[in-house]
């Protein structure tokens, strides 16, 4: 029994999102992120995010941090979507998965029902490469983005009718072009595939080695460790304030009490002297409790001298002091 493969359904507000983007710069590469959901085998892809930080070159496009990190941002708007692949074009060279793209999609997009959609725009030429059984399967995707409902796998039953197919065609530009127009455009065919070639092997110069791959994800790795450690250390002091404060909020609130208790007693009571047993606090200094009794430092120095000893300036939190109020 043959293994189910996967199937691909794009909306056609995505591909016109795509097709607008690729558009907006025809001399070097442009990219973005394909969002849908992946279930059953089918990929669906509902919407197209553009990748406007990225290093685009005129054979070359790769991500930036500030993509992927607009990219998480992005997400949350998202109702049950999900990153399901990645967009890029080709000016001028053919709808193809070069080797660097290759490389990119194994090691970013290799589970099964990763997409990635190639479109040179000066072309009009469109292609799918999708993620299934472990393996990438290129499959024909519809360049009339008026009508692009879905695409279906390249099978090798349809070759037949390509033949019937491409004989009218021939038939026909030999009748009305002639045989001189039809050289012309198998020469032009030649050099567009030369060009290619050349993207190709250009390609796999940045790419020429196992070392580079490994480092690449490493480096990867090491920015999302980096984030999370400094979102980790952010957050333990936040936590650490807010004990703090909580602490403070509670020592104001005890000492409010106790004046409030204190103030009831005197106001129910004809009393000339009255002593009050204080416990300093953490940052209480003499002159601060003096005046919160209304009274002096002298005064709270003759009464607690034997505790507090010759230094004024130094009182040791807990100390209880002896305060007189006067009525």
């Amino acid at each position: 029994m043959k293994n189910q493969t996967n199937n691909l359904l794009l909306s056609s507000s995505s591909i016109s999102k795509m097709d607008n983007h690729s558009k907006s710069d025809l001399s070097r590469e442009v990219g973005g992120f394909l969002i849908g959901t992946i279930k059953d085998k089918v990929t669906t892809i509902i919407d197209f995010i553009p990748a406007l930080a990225g290093d685009s070159k005129a054979t070359s496009f790769q991500f930036s941090e500030k993509d992927w990190s607009s990219l998480y941002k992005s997400l949350d708007n998202y109702d049950n979507l999900e990153l399901v692949g990645w967009f890029h074009t080709h000016p001028d060279f053919g709808a193809f998965l070069s080797s660097y793209d290759q490389f990119i999609q194994d090691s970013f997009f290799s589970d099964s029902g990763r997409v990635a959609i190639v479109f040179d725009p000066i072309r009009e030429d469109w292609a799918a490469f999708l993620q299934s059984n472990e393996t990438t399967e290129k499959i024909q995707l519809k360049t009339d983005i008026q009508n692009p409902t879905t695409a279906i796998q390249d099978k090798q039953k349809v070759s037949s009718k390509k033949s019937i197919f491409t004989n009218l065609a021939l038939f026909t530009i030999i009748m009305t072009l002639g045989i001189y127009s039809l050289l012309s455009y198998f020469e032009n065919i030649e050099l567009q595939n030369e060009n290619a070639s050349l993207i190709i092997k250009y390609d796999e110069q940045l790419i020429n080695s196992d070392e580079s791959k490994k480092e690449l994800i490493e480096e990867y790795e090491q920015k999302v460790q980096s984030q999370s450690k400094d979102y980790d250390e952010q957050l333990e002091i936040s936590r650490n304030y807010e004990g703090e404060i909580t602490n403070l909020e509670s020592q104001i609130t005890s000492l409010e009490s106790e004046i409030s208790s204190l103030n009831r007693n005197l106001e129910t009571k004809e009393i000339t002297d009255v002593y009050f047993d204080y416990t300093v606090r953490e940052g209480d200094t003499l002159n601060i409790i003096s005046k919160i009794f209304n009274t002096t430092i002298n005064e709270v120095y003759e009464l607690n001298k034997t505790i507090i000893g010759e230094d004024l300036d130094l009182i040791e939190t807990g100390t209880v002091l002896t305060i007189k109020i006067r009525s």
